[in-house]
């Protein structure tokens, strides 16, 4: 086996997970696709349409090792742990309705704080949606002085 070419694909796999291109429900079809059923169409699709999002090519490594677990297990981790660890990005957050109560400042001061860079979008803060979240530790910081 090629540590390698197994590292490579825990990485791509990682960075799939990661980058939240797949649902929790695509990532468990994807796990029932390759190990329960050994279902090589539906684990191809699930993948290319994750590589389709991201705008980067399918390697082809992946669809010559779909059938050979002891390969595919590396990118499938990877999915996992970088699925993983995006998830526990978003355990210090809280909606801006909680930040207002919790910092006494009015959401619309929070908001006008993003505008004018007190706070980073996509590292301090996030729109989900029309709903923003607020990095608890970046609230400390501004507001616990």
């Amino acid at each position: 086996m090629n540590a390698k070419l197994n590292k490579e694909l825990y990485n791509l796999g990682f960075k799939i997970g990661s980058e939240n291109v797949l649902s929790r429900n695509k990532i468990l079809e994807l796990n029932d696709a390759i190990y329960r059923y050994q279902d090589r169409n539906k684990a191809f699709e699930i993948i290319l349409k994750a590589f389709m999002k991201l705008d980067i090519p399918m390697p082809a490594e992946i669809i010559e090792n779909l059938d050979n677990y002891e390969v595919i297990v590396n990118f499938v981790v990877g999915v996992y742990n970088g699925y993983i660890e995006q998830l526990n990005n978003f355990s210090n957050f809280i909606s801006l309705s909680d930040a207002s109560k919790k910092y006494n400042k009015a959401e619309s001061t929070l908001k006008q704080n993003i505008k004018n860079g007190k706070f980073v979008e996509g590292v301090d803060c996030r729109l989900f949606g029309k709903s923003w979240v607020f990095n608890i530790d970046s609230l400390e910081r501004e507001y616990s002085k």
